[in-house]
């Protein structure tokens, strides 16, 4: 700092350096919420638990404290169901995969009769080129 006040040449870019040090660290909160993001990981999380826990963790830091929530009768309710709707998550993953993979094997059974459509003209294809020679 002092060298750069001192000497005429280095003027111009101490006065760029001091608008730097002016601007906002207005990232800083975000960045911060990398760090929250961060403590909260664990292994196997998956994303949507990730962003749960964000969205209790976001709710609690604006009540204060986690005893200014407040329990209501739809929390508990939320609690009780939380295992049916875990199940039919399940069924409901479980179906959609096996829709996929039905739509997958479907797939390939029509790729495999292409190919043997194909083959058959291929082979017909080579009987007319050898009558033809004969």
């Amino acid at each position: 700092m002092d060298y750069c006040q001192r000497k005429k040449k280095w003027e111009d870019l101490w006065q760029v350096v001091k608008l730097r040090f002016i601007f906002s660290h207005g990232n800083a909160s975000v960045e911060r919420g990398f760090s929250v993001n961060k403590t909260m990981l664990v292994e196997n999380l998956k994303k949507q638990s990730l962003i749960n826990h964000r969205r209790a963790y976001n709710g609690i830091k604006s009540l204060g404290e986690v005893e200014n929530v407040s329990i209501t009768k739809r929390m508990l309710l939320a609690v009780c169901g939380a295992k049916h709707r875990y199940r039919a998550g399940l069924v409901r993953k479980k179906e959609y995969l096996d829709k996929k993979a039905s739509k997958t094997q479907e797939k390939r059974k029509l790729e495999n009769d292409l190919l043997q459509l194909y083959n058959q003209k291929r082979k017909i294809r080579l009987e007319k080129e050898k009558k033809e020679r004969n």
